[in-house]
């Protein structure tokens, strides 16, 4: 399983089933058998939250590959802000990163595009299909 701990993500706060505001974090602590992960704010304010909303970035490769054969039905302005994130992945830097997910931010269509949910690239639910298979209930 990847190591996520030290990862820039993107947290999405949901009230009502709608997302209220997205807030750039530093995973710290992940436990996909509970389905939380633990997510440290630049104000060094700490919270849990569920997998499902938490984004980390796509492989920029992937994301370059997204944009060259979804180009056409990209919106101009998601596409933009995609070709800037994947620029800015070429960098590899943190503050380059840090830039990204700052594009990001504000654009919720882009980022469902950039970004995998964590529980999807942790593979969760084979994780807990796996873990009923060795501890199945009695």
């Amino acid at each position: 399983m990847e190591n996520f701990n030290g990862t820039i993500a993107l947290v999405s706060e949901i009230n009502g089933g709608v997302v209220k505001q997205m807030q750039i974090g530093i995973i710290s602590a992940v436990d996909p058998l509970l389905g939380k992960v633990d997510i440290t704010f630049a104000s060094l304010q700490k919270g849990q939250f569920a997998l499902h909303q938490v984004h980390v970035l796509k492989d920029r490769h992937s994301l370059y590959q997204l944009l060259m054969s979804a180009s056409g039905s990209i919106p101009l302005g998601d596409f933009k802000t995609l070709f800037k994130v994947n620029m800015l992945q070429d960098r590899g830097d943190p503050s380059a990163l840090l830039d990204a997910f700052q594009l990001l931010k504000f654009s919720p269509s882009a980022t469902a595009l950039a970004t995998d949910p964590l529980g999807e690239r942790l593979h969760v639910a084979e994780i807990l299909q796996q873990a009923n298979l060795h501890h199945p209930k009695r």
